[in-house]
């Protein structure tokens, strides 16, 4: 910005600090909703109303600008994706549990037993760490982390295309949790690995944006199923559950296909560098 005026020529206007009521305004307009009352004064008493003092600051709240490395973005990316493509599974597979077999799938279960049904997935998902890390190190980050979403990707391809008993509902379930909790092991070693120094800037955003996917996730994923209720229904078909599932699978094919190009295109650094004027890593 400073050298629009000192190197471009550009007129530069001084702009006042804002004054408390207005600072209160912009925190609230750009979190969206009401703050209290300390952390305002302690934001104006901080930055007295200067806008960019995070950008001058030698800790800011947010540091935007290790997204931006390599390694980072890749966690970011892989994470996003893999939160979209996986999340809204496991509500479809408690809400088809729950049907009664009189829609023509189903297996009418109880609110208990369908809350069992989410346990094999809690049980791989902290069983994978150790294995995910041990991957790792004999790879990479981005081929561990492609490595695991075909293991989510079997794990609903498994629910999609036979998902007549609880065996293949148990399955699907351990097979999912397996890859959700590698790639979740992993994403944090990635940021940590290329911004040491900024690991609580960049950890926040990524679980940020890992919420936000999960909202996303859903949204959609109910979308699709309340799109497949016939007039005169209560319930979805069964083919909008396999339409949801068909979702899911397409954006874990979009995070396949992303965490390999980063991983090739590490591997190209490494054997070339003089190709990457940059030392980031994926």
């Amino acid at each position: 910005m400073q050298s629009l005026w000192k190197d471009a020529g550009a007129e530069r206007v001084e702009l006042q600090a804002l004054s408390e009521p207005r600072t209160s305004e912009l925190i609230e307009a750009v979190l969206g909703g009401p703050t209290e009352q300390r952390a305002r004064h302690w934001i104006y008493d901080s930055s007295q109303g200067n806008v960019l003092y995070t950008l001058h600051t030698s800790t800011p709240l947010v540091q935007l600008r290790v997204l931006r490395h390599g390694s980072v973005l890749a966690a970011n990316l892989t994470g996003m994706l893999v939160a979209l493509g996986f999340y809204p599974f496991m509500s479809l597979v408690v809400r088809f549990v729950q049907t009664p077999a009189s829609a023509g799938y189903g297996f009418g279960a109880s609110t208990v037993l369908a809350g069992i049904m989410l346990t094999p997935f809690s049980v791989a998902s902290l069983a994978a760490k150790r294995p995910a890390i041990a991957l790792t190190k004999r790879t990479s980050p981005t081929w561990a982390i492609a490595a695991s979403i075909l293991l989510i990707a079997a794990g609903q391809l498994l629910f999609l295309v036979t998902r007549s008993g609880y065996p293949a509902v148990i399955a699907g379930m351990s097979l999912t949790g397996l890859g959700v909790g590698a790639v979740f092991a992993i994403n944090p070693i990635q940021i940590v690995d290329g911004v040491p120094s900024h690991t609580g800037s960049a950890i926040s955003f990524y679980q940020l944006l890992r919420t936000v996917s999960y909202s996303v996730a859903s949204a959609l994923s109910a979308t699709v199923l309340v799109a497949s209720i016939n007039p005169g229904r209560r319930l979805p078909t069964n083919a909008g559950y396999g339409a949801a599932l068909l979702v899911d699978l397409a954006t874990l094919a979009a995070a396949l296909l992303t965490s390999s190009l980063l991983a090739l295109r590490q591997a190209r650094r490494t054997e070339h560098p003089e190709l990457s004027s940059a030392p980031a890593t994926s």
